[in-house]
């Protein structure tokens, strides 16, 4: 009886966070689909443009920007902290997949970053990501080695979401395993009582 109580406890909590981790996690979100320029593009002309589509209509809190990180200047050298920054948001009706972010052609060659935080419209889970390109320029090679792919986009707040799932595992587990150390505890209490024996 004294086990059953913590055991079930532990049992419900665990099961109670992987519930809410897999509901988390079959939540539509607007993630990356198609872009143009495409990820990774090397571009002679600065584009009038960027747009991304993604697979879910876009709550008009999506936002998608871009930011230029390292110039060229007129004489072909590099120019860091540049950052200039240009976004837009998805149409207030909830239901575009695409946003259009619109770019100053006098913009200098360089590399650029497109960033973006989105909110789907049904549900409003929400996922972020990035992807590179440059104008005029290859892509610099410590971008190329340090990224695990040409689009990184993750769920928003992905961290908890793994720490609630690992946590929801290892409550279930000491669940089930809290009777075997319960049982060994009352067999080591058991021998460690000695027999008493009268002399006749």
């Amino acid at each position: 009886m004294t086990v059953r109580i913590p055991q079930l406890a532990l049992l419900i909590l665990g099961g109670v966070l992987l519930l809410f981790a897999a509901v988390n996690w079959l939540l539509p979100r607007a993630r990356y689909s198609t872009s143009s320029p495409q990820p990774n593009a090397v571009l002679t002309t600065m584009p009038e443009a960027v747009t991304i589509e993604f697979t879910n209509e876009l709550h008009r809190e999506s936002i998608v920007a871009v930011a230029s990180t390292v110039t060229l200047s007129s004489q072909g050298h590099k120019v860091f902290g540049d950052r200039k920054r240009f976004s837009a948001h998805p149409s207030n009706d909830n239901r575009s997949r695409t946003v259009t972010v619109p770019l100053d052609r006098n913009l200098p060659n360089g590399l650029y970053w497109v960033n973006w935080s989105t909110v789907a419209a049904r549900g409003k889970a929400g996922s972020f990501g990035d992807f590179c390109f440059t104008v005029g320029m290859p892509i610099p090679e410590d971008v190329t080695r340090d990224r695990p792919a040409v689009v990184v986009e993750h769920d928003s707040r992905y961290r908890d979401q793994r720490a609630v799932l690992v946590g929801g595992f290892l409550l279930v587990g000491i669940g089930m395993l809290l009777p075997l150390f319960s049982g060994e505890r009352s067999t080591v209490r058991t021998s460690s009582v000695l027999p008493f024996d009268s002399e006749t």
